[in-house]
């Protein structure tokens, strides 16, 4: 699986959230507002995932047009239509079989956050999404997969340049 594919994966599995009898629950509609929003908005990230012991670190850069990502000392670059790529993760989201629950407020990385927690009978994960009160961007996750895999990603928004490769 590519790491740019692992990413988005990552991404939908930890934000996708299932609707109610006919709309999504408060919780998972804010999650999926902040998820479009993050898409349409552009980051990097910074990705470390554990599995059976190993860790893998790995980063990556949203522009308005390209994904890069930084794997193993190198940076690679990949078209982007976020327009598009909004449009199918909030599908993805409204389709899940996932329960959503706003957590409470903390801080993270100095910000004001509401914490959620997500389940997913889908993927059958648990995770953890920050959401920053001042933006409404999502600023970190942590998602457990059965099995043992951990991915935890943190966000930020200042300054996104693409990187000198």
């Amino acid at each position: 699986m590519s790491h740019s594919h692992l990413i988005r994966v990552a991404l939908a599995t930890a934000l996708a959230c299932a609707p109610c009898a006919h709309a999504q629950t408060d919780a998972c509609a804010a999650l999926t507002e902040a998820a479009v929003k993050q898409i349409m908005t552009p980051h990097h990230g910074t990705m470390t995932t554990t599995i059976a012991g190993k860790t893998r670190t790995s980063e990556y850069i949203t522009t308005a047009s390209t994904r890069y990502l930084h794997v193993n000392g190198k940076w690679t670059s990949h078209p982007v239509d976020a327009k598009h790529e909004a449009a199918e993760t909030a599908a993805a989201m409204k389709a899940r079989s996932q329960t959503c629950k706003r957590a409470g407020d903390e801080t993270l990385a100095g910000q004001a956050v509401t914490l959620y927690v997500v389940h997913s009978d889908d993927a059958d994960s648990d995770s953890k999404i920050w959401i920053a009160t001042a933006s409404g961007l999502i600023i970190g996750q942590d998602l457990t997969v059965d099995g043992g895999s951990v991915t935890s990603i943190r966000y930020d928004y200042a300054n996104v340049q693409p990187p000198k490769m």
